[in-house]
C-alpha cells in the first residue's frame, strides 16, 4: 500500500464509523462491524507507518537560484554554508505510543519529526501544517490542545487560529519559527507533536473507540528556506512524499 491508499482507508473507516453511530436505524451488529473495520484500518496504517518510519522521506534538491552555487566542484575556501546550494534533505516521522486502546491524557505525544539538512548547507523551517482528523476531535478542539515542541519540550512557532470543521478535521499551521527553525549544515531539527486528548475531545459511545490521524497532506504543508538567514528559495516537499501519515491511533472503547 502507499500513503494515498492508507489515507483513503482511514477516511472510509471514519465515515462508516460516524455513520453507524449517528444513524438511529443502525443495529448493534452493524455498529460492531463498523468498529471492527475501523480498528483494522488503524492497525493496517500503524503497521505501514512502522515499516517506513526508519527509511525517511528524501526531499529533492532545491533548484539553484542566482544567489546559490550548485555543488559541482569543491566549494572555495572562502565559501560559507549559506552560500552553498543544499543537495539533499531528509524528513523522518516516528509515531509515538500505542496504536490501539490508547489512553486519553492531557499530555499525549503523537509523533516525532526529524528534519535534517545536508552537510552542504543549512536551512530554516518556514511553515508546517498538520491535519488532525477523526472522531476524537470535537468542534471545540483547537489551539490550546495542540503543541509543537522542540527537543527541550519547549513550544515553538506561531500557531494560526484553528477551527475544526465537520468530519471533524482540523488543520494546525505553524510559522514564524525564528532561530528555533534553523538547521545548520549536517544538523537535525527534532519536532514533537503533542495533543491534549482528554479535555476538548469527543466522548465515544459504549464499546466504541474514538480514532485520530495526524497527516502532512500536501507538498506545501512543510516548507523551508534554503538558507539559514532566509535569503534563499522557499521550497516544499516533493509531491511523491505526501500524504505523510505521522500517526493513526484509536483510543480505549467508551472513552
Amino acid at each position: 500500500m502507499n500513503p494515498t491508499s492508507i489515507l483513503a482507508l482511514l477516511q472510509l473507516a471514519l465515515s462508516l464509523l460516524v455513520s453507524a453511530q449517528t444513524n438511529p436505524a443502525t443495529t448493534v451488529a452493524q455498529k460492531n462491524l463498523a468498529l471492527s473495520f475501523a480498528n483494522q484500518a488503524v492497525s493496517i496504517s500503524a503497521n505501514y507507518i512502522s515499516q517506513i518510519n526508519n527509511s525517511g522521506v528524501v526531499i529533492a534538491p532545491a533548484t539553484p537560484t542566482a544567489t546559490t552555487t550548485p555543488i559541482v566542484n569543491p566549494a572555495p575556501a572562502t565559501s560559507t554554508p549559506d552560500e552553498i546550494a543544499p543537495v539533499t534533505k531528509s524528513l523522518f516521522a516516528t509515531p509515538l505510543g500505542a496504536a490501539t486502546n490508547r489512553i486519553k491524557t492531557n499530555v499525549d505525544d503523537l509523533a516525532i519529526l526529524n528534519l535534517s539538512a545536508s552537510p552542504a548547507g543549512g536551512i530554516s523551517l518556514t511553515t508546517l501544517r498538520v491535519t488532525l482528523s477523526g472522531s476524537l476531535a470535537s468542534s471545540s478542539f483547537g489551539n490550546a490542545d495542540v503543541k509543537l515542541l522542540n527537543s527541550s519540550n519547549v513550544a515553538i512557532g506561531t500557531l494560526a487560529p484553528v477551527t475544526c470543521n465537520t468530519g471533524p478535521s482540523c488543520v494546525f499551521a505553524w510559522s514564524d519559527f525564528g532561530s528555533n527553525g534553523i538547521i545548520s549544515a549536517g544538523g537535525t531539527l527534532m519536532l514533537k507533536l503533542r495533543i491534549d486528548s482528554l479535555t476538548n475531545t469527543a466522548s465515544a459511545g459504549a464499546g466504541v473507540s474514538a480514532i485520530l490521524s495526524a497527516v502532512i497532506q500536501s507538498a506545501d504543508d512543510l516548507t523551508y528556506n534554503t538558507a539559514v538567514d532566509g535569503s534563499g528559495a522557499t521550497v516544499g516537499l516533493p509531491a511523491t512524499a505526501v500524504p505523510l501519515v505521522l500517526n493513526s491511533v484509536s483510543y480505549s472503547p467508551g472513552t
